[in-house]
């Protein structure tokens, strides 16, 4: 659930290009 989460977060960025701080956070949590 946690890779799906980071994924949708990370494609959210991509279609807004906004809020880099939840693309930060997806990052970490899916490096560990």
């Amino acid at each position: 659930m946690e890779n799906d989460a980071a994924a949708a977060v990370l494609g959210e960025s991509w279609r807004g290009g906004h809020g880099r701080c939840r693309n930060i956070v997806a990052m970490t949590l899916g490096t560990g």
